[in-house]
């Protein structure tokens, strides 16, 4: 199977929590928290994309997103509950944007959404935000 352009372009953890489905959302997130990632690739760029999905409609996405960002430096004092009101959780997420924002100065890397001012591509993180997987799915265990 040949990768498309978007995937060879676009880190594939970016990828997942933007227009993945909800599995693929729950498992880039869950991936996010771990030491050993964060290390590999930095943190900075995560803060970004996991307060994308505190607000996700899949509760176990929030719930594990939330777990993730939690072990990111700067979100000690978040408050956050995967199954408040849409409003809790909008805002919630709008919270964790903003610590995003205050940190993250720049980010220098085109498969991670960046432009080259290093600040990110609206224009394609929202093509791909709009095009994400909401379809209802069911994981068997």
């Amino acid at each position: 199977m040949e990768l498309t352009r978007e995937q060879t372009e676009t880190a594939a953890d970016v990828l997942w929590m933007l227009k993945g489905h909800a599995a693929q959302r729950a498992i880039a997130a869950w991936h996010a928290g771990r030491a050993d990632i964060k290390q590999a690739s930095g943190e900075g760029w995560m803060r970004l994309f996991l307060s994308r999905l505190l607000d996700d409609p899949y509760s176990i996405v929030r719930y594990i997103a939330a777990d993730s960002v939690s072990r990111l430096p700067g979100y000690e004092k978040l408050e956050y509950d995967s199954v408040a009101s849409e409003d809790e959780l909008d805002d919630a997420a709008a919270e964790a944007l903003a610590v995003w924002l205050k940190r993250t100065k720049s980010i220098r890397r085109t498969e991670l959404l960046a432009t080259p001012a290093g600040t990110i591509d609206g224009k394609r993180y929202g093509r791909l935000y709009s095009s994400r997987n909401n379809r209802p799915i069911r994981i068997k265990e």
